[in-house]
């Protein structure tokens, strides 16, 4: 577990300590997300496909259930987490991570022969989801609910009670900065379909302290926070490591001016 004693974060740059100091722990954290009903993943021998792009944009974090067939003709059944999306002038290869191999991959979407949503079970057009994800993003509540996301999933199970706990801080949300009920329930049901990374929750993190009402916002995830690691009525060591890091992050963007 990292230290977050007071003298080390004493000093004016303590965001930028914290930052450094889980920058090595929570940059291999990912979230598995979990199996569709009554779906397996199944990999052939091969696996031609190119290793994964750097960089992530605003597709980052959403994950589907993929059946893919590639140059070869082998068929393949996987979870994937995406990272990011490429191509000119429309997209052709999604750049994600596959929870089976255990790697980051890019996926050609002309080869995609079956997409799903891990949450609902929807199965998806590839290349108009994917389009959506560029414009869209995977949030429509940008960063914060994937904070909450992270610490619900950290430890391997996201809980029905711990979803309870998100849908209320959304709706705390949306009550202070505008929103109406069915963007709680929608922006709910994407979260269900989130699986961030340890970088996606650190750079979430991050992007609170740019922000012009950031005290404000800091001081509502904070709480949201707290509730998610508290809901199940068990606290995990991921939970308490990130939910230390997290504490002590906010609690210092809360009192800005």
């Amino acid at each position: 577990m990292v230290s977050l004693t007071s003298n080390s974060l004493a000093s004016p740059g303590g965001l930028v300590i914290l930052q450094s100091k889980l920058m090595r722990s929570v940059r291999r954290l990912k979230v598995t997300p979990s199996l569709p009903a009554g779906r397996m993943p199944k990999l052939g021998a091969a696996d031609d496909l190119l290793p994964g792009a750097g960089g992530r944009d605003k597709s980052r974090g959403w994950a589907g259930f993929a059946v893919y067939r590639d140059a070869k003709g082998e068929r393949s059944e996987r979870r994937i987490t995406c990272r990011k999306l490429s191509g000119y002038g429309t997209i052709e290869l999604v750049h994600a991570f596959c929870h089976e191999r255990q790697a980051y991959r890019s996926f050609r979407v002309d080869r995609f022969e079956e997409l799903m949503d891990i949450a609902t079970g929807e199965l998806l057009d590839p290349l108009p989801h994917f389009e959506a994800l560029r414009q869209q993003g995977a949030l429509l509540m940008e960063d914060k609910a994937l904070i909450l996301v992270f610490m619900a999933c950290c430890d391997g199970e996201y809980h029905p009670l711990e979803r309870e706990a998100i849908e209320y801080c959304i709706s705390r949300y949306m009550l202070r900065f505008g929103g109406e009920d069915q963007d709680i329930e929608r922006l709910l049901v994407r979260c269900d379909s989130l699986a961030p990374d340890g970088l996606d929750f650190l750079n979430c993190l991050k992007a609170l302290s740019n922000l012009k009402n950031g005290p404000h916002i800091a001081r509502l995830v904070l709480e949201g926070t707290g509730s998610v690691i508290d809901a199940d009525g068990y606290h995990h060591e991921a939970e308490i490591e990130w939910g230390l890091y997290v504490d002590e992050y906010l609690k210092r963007l809360a009192v800005r001016k």
